[in-house]
């Protein structure tokens, strides 16, 4: 008895401390406070909404909740709020700290913000805020977050015009209240987009009752009124909201909807009204989570606050509307449903359910039949293709040791076999086999090999119990096949053993094949790694070599700062090799966009004489360095203005110009012949080219290519000669007098271009030049070629490929020790403008220098660029005033006396703000400062390409130079600029 006694003891303490520990980490859970303090009077419906809300999310159990209402609607002044004040103090002084506070509608919310001490450190949930003001205040505090309260007149206007279609005018009615006055400032807001809509607003405060109610008698058929939270009358006392309405209502004869709280009970249709019950649930489960350890400082506010669309059934049946109107999850009061509304959908449902089972007994009584007849094609299918694919399929018996033929031949393609060889010995099978179509001397192996007892082993031995193998056989004709073997167990215990044999030829052929392309892609992409690893090797050498010589010479330079004429010699080579290597980088940059086709051309007016001077100006100081004469023979009919790519031109010119100065020794002649000839004029280019190609190939001299021009071009050059210039240039227009009268009156709109470049110096080798146009080709064993010439071997390989892309041609003559004559061929389109080519001679022979003074404006944010830029300025004639960014370049600008500045020069990539953008706010100015529109805006920028240039020219700027910066081009584009600036 004492042991049955202390079980039950031992029992129930154990189930005591389960309970003990079932509520809380080792003890009771203490239950949370929470105040909920709202506005308004605890009688109203909405309030009690709110309430029922808040407990559904906070229990009993856990929460112990304490409810203050402030009744605000009867706040007539502000003594009013000062006895809720004392009496809410000394409440809370008497009751401990809240974990948390909810605040329900804005009067409540703004009273804690007018008395902060009250709260302690307790964090404040709100809900119901329809002071937008008051929305706005509170968001700055980081202890409370919530969610608004407005109503949505917008979806009440829906509703009801949904219901309504031919309505046109609609009567809001509010009160004087403060939730009132915010809902005519929502109404008015909401009305500017419902402006097809008149509308008015009846505030019930400051109307008389009797003027209201004429008002509302006379509303006509097309009105509709929405009522908003009215309690305030006319003598501001407190009114019952459902009475108020529902004294509207019975007066009205135009349908009635409640804007904000649910009034179906009073007489009215329905609205969109705010789920009080909701907002009260949203606003418990913040505080739950806040409460929790959430910081109510990362919980996001609630902008829009939960509604619901609501209706009266007796209501809608007056105005003799349907509930199938009403938008779809609207609660519909005093609705009493018929037996279809109630079960409509277990009605659907079964309907559905026999459609389902009527259309599946059809489906299986028609497939039952389409499958027989599948069957059956599938059946004349297997055979047909088992014929096709297989040569035959058999089964063989391993006790008997014969074969039957089940499907196809054992041969051939015989259709018909006599029954007697349907089923056969297996040696005489095998042996009919290999003296058809086995080779003697491997006969005899093939014949023990297909013997049953070395195959079954073999099957027994398979992992998926099939036995598969192939070999190759010759036909009668000598033709080549390959037949595939397969084997495996139809019954293994009876011995009978599935044989078939298939003819994979062409799959074989196939896949020799593939794998043929395979080894010649790989072979491919193995060559061009190979290519890609020369090319690196090649590019490392060459950028290293002259990187390295700067390097060193720089050092040479610091050591050599006392002996002049070692420091000028150590300057020189640094400029040699950076030269050197900048050609490398922009011949790289130009093979790699030509290569991965992102090189387009930009085709624009060419002028004839343009052309020849932009050449001149370039190539003439390398042949005067140099001591090289440099002839220009030009031969133009009609074709003075062409459509070309101006920067392609000129770059495939002075490549195979500087190929020609770099390799003819000083002394000789390097010739640039230009011809453009309308097509129809062509035969008499094409007669000039072929006598000028004749001299060349019978060995190319200085006299021989002198030749090729007019009398006038010995004489100019022998003037040249007697002035003592180190450099001579002669230009001369070869075109026959004696066919002038005879010219055609119309002439073609294409005109065929040509470009020879000739020169006396080292010429090619037969064998280079068949690999002169390949990448970083040079023909370094030639033994006139110099020493000291320096080349990245990409020139001609960049020509080449530029000639392909303006689909033109090149030609090539050349003899070793005698000189080289390059011919480039295209079409152009020509632009016919009155234009002399005499002007060309005047143009050429003008070369002085003009002086430049003034300011410039120069933006670069590198301070080495800048500070080399405002030398090689100073050392023109203009002074220079920095900017390191393009706003800083803006704000100069603007900043300063206009015409100030004589040009700007501008860096692309800045900064802060870049090029672009800082040229566009200049040319902007041009409103108010005319010099804003006419300054000449020079870009300077290392990217080469032509699409930087031409970006250059939309946003507005005037000229475009690359880095690093030539002083001659600075100081040429200043000189037009100047001149141009001094014409107007």
């Amino acid at each position: 008895m004492d042991m049955k006694k202390l079980f039950i003891f031992t029992l129930l303490a154990f189930f005591s401390a389960a309970t003990f520990y079932s509520e809380g980490e080792g003890g009771i859970t203490e239950k949370k406070k929470v105040l909920f303090l709202s506005s308004y009077s605890m009688k109203e419906e909405a309030v009690m909404l709110q309430v029922n809300g808040l407990t559904s999310i906070l229990p009993d159990d856990k929460y112990e909740i304490s409810y203050e209402f402030m009744d605000s609607r009867r706040f007539n002044s502000t003594y009013d709020t000062s006895l809720f004040t004392i009496y809410l103090r000394s409440k809370l002084t008497r009751q401990t700290g809240f974990d948390c506070i909810i605040t329900g509608g804005d009067e409540a919310l703004s009273f804690m913000c007018k008395h902060p001490t009250m709260r302690g450190d307790s964090p404040i949930i709100y809900f119901g805020i329809q002071d937008p003001n008051l929305w706005n205040d509170v968001q700055k505090y980081n202890f409370m977050t919530g969610i608004s309260g407005n109503p949505d007149f917008s979806s009440n206007i829906k509703f009801a015009t949904s219901l309504f279609p031919g309505t046109k005018h609609l009567v809001f009615i509010t009160d004087s209240s403060r939730e009132g006055l915010f809902d005519e400032k929502k109404i008015a807001e909401v009305m500017e987009n419902h402006k097809k809509f008149s509308y008015e607003i009846l505030n019930l405060t400051d109307t008389v009752p009797a003027s209201l109610k004429s008002r509302l008698e006379a509303l006509e058929q097309g009105s509709v009124v929405f009522l908003s939270d009215i309690y305030l009358s006319h003598n501001r006392t407190l009114n019952s909201l459902q009475k108020t309405a529902f004294d509207i209502c019975s007066v009205c004869k135009v349908p009635v909807f409640c804007a904000k709280t649910d009034l179906t009970e009073s007489g009215v249709i329905g609205g969109c009204v705010t789920d009080n019950y909701g907002s009260a649930r949203i606003a418990a489960d913040i505080a739950k989570h806040v409460m929790s350890g959430t910081d109510v400082s990362k919980v996001h506010r609630i902008a829009k606050s939960p509604q619901f669309s609501v209706a009266d059934k007796n209501v809608l049946d007056s105005f003799k509307i349907s509930t199938f109107s009403l938008p779809a999850d609207t609660v519909i009061k005093n609705h009493y449903k018929s037996f279809f509304e109630r079960y409509r959908i277990a009605i659907f449902a079964i309907g559905l359910f026999f459609v389902a089972l009527a259309y599946a007994f059809i489906y299986y009584f028609r497939r039952s039949i389409t499958q027989k007849r599948l069957l059956e094609t599938d059946n004349k299918i297997f055979r047909h293709t088992a014929f096709e694919s297989t040569d035959y399929i058999a089964v063989a018996d391993v006790k008997e040791n014969t074969a039957t033929l089940l499907y196809g031949s054992w041969f051939g393609n015989e259709s018909e076999l006599p029954e007697s060889m349907r089923k056969i010995n297996l040696p005489d099978l095998i042996n009919i086999f290999a003296e058809k179509y086995v080779a003697p001397e491997t006969r005899q192996k093939f014949i023990e090999v297909f013997q049953l007892e070395s195959i079954l082993p073999k099957i027994q031995a398979a992992k998926n119990g099939k036995y598969v193998f192939s070999g190759n056989f010759v036909r009668p004709d000598g033709s080549s096949i390959t037949k595939q073997f397969s084997y495996s167990f139809l019954d293994q215990k009876k011995g009978i053993v599935l044989s078939y044999r298939t003819d994979i030829t062409q799959s074989v052929r196939e896949e020799q094949e593939a794998n043929e392309r395979l080894r010649r892609a790989v072979t491919v992409a193995q060559k061009a790694n190979e290519a890609k690893t020369q090319f690196l090797s090649r590019i490392s050498h060459d950028i290293r070599t002259p990187i390295g010589a700067i390097l060193n010479l720089t050092d040479f330079a610091k050591k050599d700062m006392d002996n002049k004429q070692s420091l000028n010699a150590d300057l020189d080579k640094i400029a040699t090799s950076g030269r050197f290597l900048l050609s490398l980088i922009n011949d790289v940059l130009d093979i790699s966009k030509i290569d991965s086709d992102k090189i387009e051309l930009n085709r624009e007016a060419y002028s004839f004489i343009d052309y020849i001077k932009e050449i001149r100006n370039i190539i003439l100081p390398m042949c005067t360095e140099k001591n090289i004469f440099y002839k220009i023979i030009t031969q133009n009919d009609s074709a003075e203005v062409v459509m070309l790519d101006k920067i392609r031109v000129n770059q495939i010119t002075l490549n195979l110009l500087s190929n020609a100065v770099k390799y003819t020794p000083p002394g000789g002649t390097v010739t640039l012949r230009v011809s453009a000839f309308a097509k129809s004029k062509a035969d008499a280019s094409d007669a000039i080219a072929n006598a000028a190609d004749a001299m060349a190939s019978s060995g190319i001299s200085e006299n021989a290519v002198g030749d090729l021009a007019s009398t006038g071009t010995s004489a100019d050059a022998a003037a040249n000669e007697a002035d003592g210039s180190s450099a001579n240039t002669a230009s001369t227009s070869a075109e026959p007098a004696a066919n002038e009268a005879d010219r055609a009156d119309s002439i073609s709109d294409l005109a065929e271009i040509e470009i020879s470049v000739t020169d006396t110096g080292i010429g090619m080798s037969d064998s280079f030049q068949s690999v002169m146009f390949d990448d970083f080709s040079q023909e370094e064993d030639n033994p006139l070629r110099a020493k000291e010439i320096q080349g990245t071997g990409l020139g001609l390989a960049i020509v080449k490929r530029l000639v392909d892309l303006m689909g033109g041609t090149i030609s090539v003559r050349s003899i070793l020790g005698k000189g080289s004559s390059i011919k480039v061929r295209w079409t152009g389109k020509i632009v016919h403008e009155d234009k002399k080519e005499e002007d060309l001679i005047q143009d050429l022979e003008s070369g002085s220098q003009k002086k430049v003074e003034g300011t410039i404006l120069l933006a670069e944010d590198n301070e080495i660029n800048a500070a080399i830029a405002c030398r090689i300025f100073e050392e023109i004639g203009v002074s220079v005033d920095l900017a390191s960014n393009g706003d800083e370049e803006v704000k100069k600008f603007a900043s300063s006396p206009v015409g100030k500045y004589i040009a700007i020069f501008t860096d692309i990539q800045m900064p802060v703000m870049d090029g672009y953008e800082a040229t566009e706010k200049i040319r902007s100015f041009a409103a108010t400062r005319p010099d804003a529109k006419t300054i000449p805006i020079i870009a300077m920028t290392a990217n080469a390409y032509p699409e930087a240039a031409v970006k250059a020219t939309n946003c507005g700027m005037t000229d475009f130079t690359t880095k690093p910066l030539d002083s001659a081009r600075l100081r040429k584009i200043l000189e037009v600029y100047a001149n141009k600036k001094e014409s107007e």
